[in-house]
């Protein structure tokens, strides 16, 4: 982690407006802060190079040192030390889960080292291995937005099988239990896959 962290509140002002800078810094020591001009943000050496201009403004000073703490959300970790290597046998993630922003960009369920259970960014829920998009579960519509879901994935190492499946916990429109397989010995194009649907809950 860096020592010193910061972000502006607006990615834009016109003369007038406030603009504030959130700052955290684990340092002891005091930071120093500094307005400038940007004029090239392109550091390759074969260009211009950066090119900065100092501003003469009275947010340049030196302030204290604050953490200022993130929270990631709910969220649970579990010690896998004793877990068997992916390599070896077979392994299963399952969730019950309540989605309530899942068209809101890439979003991890559960993992256990390679091996990822994800929302992908359009709601599809999608399986991952060495962070490469293995499939996703098309066949429905995406996840809808706070409604209970049973979910899983589960890697069969020997047979070379990743299965996902989505089963939902309550009525949805044109929502059944899915189960998807896929072949993915060496995980390498051409990759085979079967679809299995069964009846609606």
């Amino acid at each position: 982690m860096l020592a010193i962290t910061g972000y502006a509140n607006r990615l834009s002002i016109r003369p007038g407006e406030t603009l504030e800078i959130k700052v955290s810094s684990q340092s002891v020591h005091p930071y120093q802060a500094q307005l400038t001009r940007v004029v090239c943000a392109d550091p390759n050496p074969a260009g211009p190079g950066w090119q900065e201009i100092p501003i003469d403004d009275p947010i340049n000073t030196t302030y204290p040192s604050r953490v200022q703490p993130h929270h990631l959300g709910s969220y649970m970790f579990a010690d896998a030390g004793e877990a068997p290597p992916l390599s070896k046998g077979a392994i299963t993630l399952t969730a019950l889960m309540y989605p309530t922003t899942p068209v809101r960009g890439v979003q991890g369920v559960m993992d256990i080292g390679p091996l990822s259970l994800a929302i992908d960014k359009q709601g599809y829920l999608c399986a991952t291995l060495d962070k490469s998009t293995v499939f996703t579960l098309t066949e429905v519509r995406p996840l809808f937005e706070r409604h209970w879901y049973q979910i899983f994935c589960c890697w069969n190492w020997a047979a070379g099988i990743i299965t996902l499946g989505c089963i939902p916990q309550s009525t949805v429109e044109k929502r059944g239990s899915f189960k998807k397989s896929l072949n993915a010995h060496a995980l390498r194009p051409p990759l085979t896959s079967k679809t299995y649907q069964s009846p609606a809950c």
